[in-house]
C-alpha cells in the first residue's frame, strides 16, 4: 500500500509540474528567423537584412528565462556583409492558456565582415522584444516576435569617404517567426 501511495503522489507531483512549460527549471530551445530594413542616422544607404538566430536559455523562476542567443544575419544594399553575434538575454512569459504573449532583453557582441572589402568590425546590439509563444503541443510553440534593435560600431578608417562619423549607430525593427522547443 504504501509503494502505490508513494507512486501516487510522484505521479501526481509530476503531471502538475509538467503542466507549464514556463515553469522553474524548464530549458528551452528556440530558433528565429526575421528579415528587417535598416536605416543609419549619417544618411547612408538603407540595408535589408536577413537574421538567423537561435537560443537555448532556462527557466530560473516560472515565467523568467535566462539565455545565451546566437545570430547570424547577411545584409545587402548592393555591397553585402556578414555579422555574428553572441550574448545574453532574459524573457518574461504572460500565461493565457495556449497564448503565451512575451518580452524580452538582451545584449549582443557582433562581429561584421565586410565582402566587398575583407574589413572586420567589431560592435554592441542591444534587444528589445515582444510577441507570443502560440503552443501547438504541450512543448512546442510557434513563435513571432517584433524586435527593436539598437546597433553600435566603430568603422575601420578605411570608411572614412562613406560615412561622415566612423562610430556608427543604427535601430532597426524587425519581424521574426520562429519555433520554440521546451525541455521539462
Amino acid at each position: 500500500m504504501k509503494s502505490v501511495t508513494l507512486f501516487f503522489v510522484l505521479f501526481l507531483s509530476v503531471s502538475v509540474t509538467a503542466q507549464s512549460p514556463i515553469s522553474k527549471g524548464t530549458i528551452n530551445l528556440n530558433g528565429n528567423l526575421s528579415f528587417s530594413s535598416q536605416s543609419y542616422e549619417n544618411s547612408a544607404p538603407t540595408l535589408s537584412i536577413l537574421s538567423i538566430n537561435p537560443q537555448a536559455s532556462y527557466f530560473l523562476v516560472d515565467n523568467l528565462s535566462l539565455g545565451l542567443a546566437v545570430n547570424y544575419e547577411r545584409r545587402s544594399n548592393g555591397a553585402s556583409s556578414t555579422n555574428y553575434g553572441i550574448g545574453p538575454s532574459l524573457r518574461y512569459y504572460f500565461s493565457l492558456e495556449k497564448f503565451y504573449p512575451f518580452i524580452s532583453v538582451g545584449y549582443s557582441y557582433t562581429k561584421s565582415f565586410n565582402s566587398s572589402n575583407d574589413d572586420t568590425f567589431n560592435g554592441n546590439q542591444y534587444i528589445f522584444s515582444g510577441g507570443v509563444a502560440y503552443f501547438l503541443t504541450k512543448s512546442v510553440a510557434l513563435e513571432t516576435a517584433i524586435s527593436y534593435r539598437i546597433d553600435r560600431k566603430t568603422l575601420p578608417d578605411s570608411y572614412k569617404s562613406y560615412y561622415k562619423d566612423l562610430d556608427i549607430k543604427s535601430n532597426i525593427i524587425m519581424f521574426g517567426v520562429g519555433i520554440n522547443i521546451f525541455i521539462y
